[in-house]
């Protein structure tokens, strides 16, 4: 009972992203799918920080002139991983997060609809182009911050990533809980301030300090979604 309140709790008080990664963490049987999906998605987005970084890397030059220009290209790198993962993999992450989701509703009796593939993922893909104008304004917010502030704009890539990746988390659980996508669209509404995009964000930066952890951020923010799903709309599977 203690911590079943506890975490009905977390889902009321926006702390929902970090006891869903602690939950998904503490749940190996969980594990496998989501976490082979997000290291394809780390690698994919590695590679593309990794080469814009490596592309713009200051050649010779005094040293305040490697720094400035070194730091410049941390911050493009940051841009560039970005744009793929709000960009690119949001549909991949989904599907492999779909079990997880699927399966914490399931333990705790509640009906789950499962549309066909063709159809969750066209579902997708209007969420994101619903949600386009925050993927794109990140996807610039980071770039500018990569020219303004150099390496610190991993800052902003961390809090763009966090906002983006809870609204794709519910937006998965609320059509799994049997929501079309016009309810979905108003029920999300969280902004880049919102306390739970802010401890996505914590998340995201804890995870990425070891590449080891950071395939759990968003199956776990996936499992919390599902909780944050039941807490706000307990109607949508009658």
């Amino acid at each position: 009972m203690g911590a079943s309140s506890g975490w009905i709790m977390a889902t009321a008080d926006g702390s929902w992203p970090l006891a869903g990664i602690l939950r998904f963490a503490a749940r190996p049987v969980l594990w496998f799918w989501p976490v082979v999906a997000n290291l394809l998605g780390l690698a994919l987005t590695l590679a593309a920080a990794g080469g814009t970084a490596w592309a713009c890397w200051p050649g010779e030059g005094g040293f305040w002139h490697q720094v400035w220009r070194g730091g410049l290209a941390l911050g493009l790198g940051a841009a560039a991983g970005l744009a793929v993962w709000i960009l690119v993999l949001p549909p991949l992450v989904s599907l492999a997060c779909e079990a997880v989701v699927r399966r914490a509703l399931r333990e705790r009796g509640i009906t789950v609809q499962e549309p066909p593939l063709v159809a969750g993922l066209a579902a997708t893909l209007r969420f994101m182009l619903a949600t386009i104008h925050w993927r794109l304004g990140w996807t610039v917010a980071t770039l500018l911050a990569g020219l303004l502030l150099g390496p610190f704009a991993v800052l902003v890539g961390w809090l763009g990533l966090a906002h983006i990746a809870v609204l794709d988390a519910c937006d998965t659980a609320l059509a799994l809980r049997g929501h079309d996508a016009a309810a979905r669209r108003r029920l999300i509404r969280f902004s880049p301030i919102d306390v739970t995009v802010l401890a996505a964000a914590l998340g995201a930066a804890g995870l990425s300090t070891t590449l080891v952890l950071w395939p759990l951020f968003a199956p776990g923010l996936h499992l919390g979604a599902a909780r944050w799903a039941e807490a706000h709309a307990p109607d949508a599977a009658r």
